[in-house]
C-alpha cells in the first residue's frame, strides 16, 4: 500500500506544471520554463513527391524509391516507393534489391496515383514504430509477403544501395 502511495505521490509531483516547487511550503519562485528536451525528431516521411515538383518524372508509370530506412534498431528496416505520375503503377514483377539479396512484387501489386507504399522487412516492427501499416513484408507481420528471389535484403548500416529494377534488371 505504502509504494502505492508513494507512486502516486511521484506521478503528482512530476506532473505538476511548478514541479517538487507547487508541495513545498512558501514561495518557491517563478517558474521558469522548461528547457527543451533537444531538437524534435525527423519525420519519417521527409520527402512526399508531388506530381509537378521539379525532382520528379510526371506521366503516366512514374514510379520514385522516396525513403530508404536502413540503420535500425531492431529488424525494421523499410523502403518506400510513391507514384507521383498521373497513372497508376503495376508493380508485379519489378525488384528492389541490394545487390545481395532481391525481393520481387508479387502478381497484383499495385500503385495508384499520388500513393506510397511501404516495403518492411517486419511489419510488425514498422507497425509498432510508426503507427502506420507496412503496405508489403519480406518477414514477420501483416502485408503482402514480397517474393525472395535470392537471399533477404538486409542493408549495412556503413554503406549499401538499394535499386528498383523491372523484370529484366534494368534499373528504373
Amino acid at each position: 500500500m505504502r509504494a502505492v502511495v508513494a507512486v502516486v505521490a511521484l506521478v503528482a509531483i512530476l506532473a505538476s506544471p511548478q514541479g517538487l516547487g507547487a508541495f513545498l511550503p512558501g514561495d518557491a519562485g517563478p517558474v521558469s520554463a522548461p528547457s527543451p528536451a533537444g531538437p524534435a525528431p525527423p519525420s519519417p516521411h521527409l520527402f512526399s513527391p508531388r506530381a509537378g515538383d521539379a525532382h520528379t518524372r510526371s506521366g503516366p508509370g512514374s514510379l520514385l524509391l522516396v525513403e530508404v530506412f536502413y540503420y535500425a534498431l531492431r529488424d525494421d528496416e523499410y523502403v518506400v516507393l510513391a507514384n507521383p505520375g498521373e497513372g497508376g503503377v503495376d508493380l508485379a514483377g519489378l525488384r528492389i534489391t541490394d545487390r545481395e539479396g532481391t525481393l520481387e512484387f508479387p502478381a497484383g501489386s499495385s500503385l495508384a496515383t499520388g500513393a506510397r507504399a511501404v516495403v518492411a522487412r517486419n511489419a510488425t516492427s514498422y507497425f509498432e514504430d510508426t503507427l502506420e501499416a507496412a503496405e508489403y513484408t519480406y518477414g514477420a507481420g501483416n502485408g503482402t509477403a514480397m517474393l525472395i528471389v535470392s537471399r533477404i535484403p538486409q542493408l549495412n548500416n556503413d554503406g549499401d544501395e538499394v535499386l528498383l529494377l523491372n523484370g529484366t534488371g534494368t534499373i528504373l
